[in-house]
């Protein structure tokens, strides 16, 4: 809920012009990603029930990471 005495239109403008994290498996784990590029992504959220991958610095939201190329596709 936002409380604001700017107009909700100016508060939510450009905000279609984002587009939503795709889940993606990676490293055995289920994670939400932003593409930078063909071969890179930026992560923005980790999806585990196990605490052990959250410790990981390589898996911190925000961390840029190398995808492999689909063959056959």
């Amino acid at each position: 809920m936002i409380h604001s005495i700017v107009p909700l239109e100016m508060i939510m403008e450009g905000s279609e012009d984002i587009e939503a994290p795709e889940e993606i498996e990676y490293g055995g784990l289920l994670m939400q990603v932003r593409y930078i590029s063909a071969n890179q992504a930026q992560i923005v959220r980790l999806i585990s029930a196990d605490p052990a991958p959250y410790l990981n610095p390589a898996y911190a939201p925000g961390t840029t990471i190398q995808l492999q190329p689909k063959l056959g596709v």
